[in-house]
């Protein structure tokens, strides 16, 4: 019996009396925030919604894709070309270059065609996570036993 009325004693000593209209204000207030994040999440630009998550995350990333090319892990890389005109018979052409900067640190300028249809992924495991200037930095250790700093844009 005495530890019936202590087991009651203690779910009276958890529960809290509210003032319903007060209730009622913070859910109506809650719901809305809860509107106003969906709406911000939909409409923002998706890159720099990325980036934000990416600063405020306190989580590392886990398993992460590394894209290699002949053998070589890509850190990064940068389009260095994007035309797309029409000629004087109307057809269209293009020339997009990208220029990839690899895991010994040559670069190579390719056409961006051959790096989307050619390039390879690895599997990665993010090992730690470090913040430089408002830039994001990812040191991960690749299946191949290899580890590189890599920038947060250009993991997958």
């Amino acid at each position: 019996m005495e530890n019936q009325k202590n087991k009651q004693s203690e779910k009276e000593a958890e529960t809290q009396v509210v003032n319903k209209d007060a209730l009622s204000r913070i859910l109506a207030e809650l719901d809305q925030l809860k509107k106003d994040n969906q709406m911000l999440k939909e409409v923002a630009d998706k890159s720099r919604l990325a980036t934000w998550e990416a600063k405020n995350r306190q989580d590392l990333k886990g398993k992460v894709g590394l894209r290699t090319f002949r053998n070589k892990v890509i850190l990064a890389w940068l389009t260095t070309e994007d035309m797309v005109e029409k000629n004087e018979q109307g057809i269209w052409q293009e020339k997009q270059d990208i220029e990839v900067v690899y895991e010994d640190g040559k670069k190579e300028v390719l056409p961006y065609r051959t790096f989307a249809m050619q390039f390879q992924k690895i599997d990665g495991e993010v090992i730690s996570k470090t913040e430089t200037d408002g830039k994001i930095t990812y040191k991960v250790k690749a299946d191949n036993g290899k580890e590189y700093e890599i920038a947060d844009t250009f993991l997958n």
